[in-house]
């Protein structure tokens, strides 16, 4: 079996305490209709307080939430939803006391689990796992982890651009979720550790994988060989690689990857600050022109007035006299004549 890829989202900003509203941000936030169910696993007699395991395991549908016409929906399981209800409706006190038949019957009683929620699509092609603090991001990488860590070791056009095309999708994957941050591994080989983990919180995760603590507890490596292993086995920056900074040698691999898109939104940022101020300078000529029309009609209307008022002082003054004839000589360079 191959190593594949993984990539894990850190602090997402899911309302993970609620189904209902996780299942709503997820069909809004990856655009498409998202169906929530759950698996019946257990049946729970409160008369007698026995708690069995389920001969057929049956999926159940707690709601829909659609955002667009399609017919096509993302399944999103509860995990555990079952157990919660009843620990919930019976209390967990007076479940421990129940009489479990079957094998397993009793992990009802679980009052954590793995991953909290599963997001899949109907070909079977997605399989997002969403944990109290992180992401299973689940972006398809083409190849396994050898041919991806094996392009770090090359700066030409073709990997750059490989490369560039899947951080670029990795981005848009954990952006959706909130998440600023990403650890990038293998899901086998020492980094399983990493992988196995995914459900720590975030910030124990990360000082999990960097200070190869996952190396110590693997059983990949011999013992002997852990100390040589973690000299080659090289923790990276995505960044690093498009800046020219990894500076490989033969014997390095790749065994980490961090990215916290530092740079990207960095960019990012740059061109939307270059578009606000070109917004501004816009509005701000707009409200010049304004200004000066303005400006331009009031002169115009004080002209007027002037030249009214001049009109009349005249004819006032032409028969002030009982309309006496009375001849007046208007200077070539009057105003009058204007």
């Amino acid at each position: 079996m191959g190593w594949d890829v993984v990539q894990i989202g850190l602090r997402h900003n899911l309302p993970v305490h609620d189904p209902f509203a996780t299942a709503k941000e997820v069909a809004k936030r990856m655009n498409q209709n998202v169906r929530l169910v759950y698996w019946k696993k257990y049946e729970y007699d409160m008369e007698k307080n026995v708690v069995r395991k389920a001969k057929d395991y049956k999926l159940i549908e707690l709601g829909k939430f659609e955002v667009n016409n399609s017919n096509d929906y993302l399944k999103m399981t509860v995990s555990d939803y079952q157990a919660h209800q009843i620990q919930e409706l019976v209390g967990i006190d007076k479940l421990r006391k129940a009489t479990f038949v079957g094998e397993f019957a009793d992990l009802i009683l679980r009052s954590d689990t793995f991953e909290l929620y599963e997001i899949e699509d109907n070909e079977e092609t997605l399989d997002i796992r969403i944990f109290k603090e992180n992401v299973d991001l689940d972006v398809n990488i083409a190849g396994r982890w050898h041919w991806w860590e094996k392009a770090f070791h090359s700066t030409s056009q073709e990997n750059r651009e490989w490369l560039h095309k899947y951080r670029m999708q990795i981005y848009k994957q954990a952006k959706m979720f909130g998440c600023n941050e990403v650890i990038i591994c293998a899901d086998q080989g020492p980094g399983m550790s990493i992988y196995d983990n995914v459900n720590f919180p975030a910030d124990k995760l990360k000082e999990y994988a960097c200070s190869y603590q996952y190396l110590q507890e693997s059983t990949w490596t011999e013992e002997s060989e852990k100390e040589d292993w973690k000299k080659h086995a090289k923790h990276i920056m995505f960044s690093s690689y498009f800046k020219n900074q990894l500076g490989l040698s033969s014997e390095d691999f790749v065994e980490v990857i961090y990215d916290d898109f530092s740079d990207i939104d960095n960019k990012k940022n740059k061109i939307d600050d270059e578009l606000i101020q070109g917004c501004k300078r816009f509005l701000d000529e707009l409200k010049r022109v304004e200004r000066e029309k303005k400006k331009k009609e009031e002169e115009e209307r004080k002209a007027l007035e002037e030249r009214e008022a001049r009109r009349k002082y005249w004819a006032k003054k032409l028969f002030s006299h009982g309309h006496q004839s009375i001849t007046v000589i208007i200077p070539e360079d009057s105003k009058l004549k204007k």
